[in-house]
């Protein structure tokens, strides 16, 4: 048998293998645990959004309705993409940014909401 086939058996001995399983397996733990934070900081995030939402459509429903409508007639291709894509982006970055500042500040405003 050549060198290459001798270090490739030497590499995967049991006595390497072992904590290799274990690192493994403790790795696999902590991605567990990540997936599990970030799903409840999904489902709290989903509840803010749905509280946000029924507030705005209690205290200012047609506005909340043609934002919904103007933002699915965008999404489903309503406009031609060639033209507005550059405006698009910049316009989404704008709007995410003041939406989120928007959001904070209800939060702040209205913790218990």
């Amino acid at each position: 048998m050549n060198d290459r086939g001798q270090r490739i058996r030497a590499d995967t001995s049991r006595a390497d293998a072992a904590p290799a399983a274990r690192q493994l397996w403790e790795q696999g733990q902590r991605v567990e645990r990540d997936l599990e934070d970030l799903g409840d900081a999904v489902r709290q995030a989903v509840t803010i959004a749905q509280r946000l939402i029924r507030w705005r459509l209690r205290h200012r429903p047609y506005a909340t309705l043609i934002t919904a409508a103007g933002v699915g007639y965008v999404l489903g291709g309503g406009l031609p993409r060639v033209p507005f894509r550059p405006l698009l982006g910049v316009g989404g970055r704008i709007a995410y940014g003041t939406l989120l500042t928007r959001v904070l500040q209800t939060l702040a405003e209205n913790p218990d909401r």
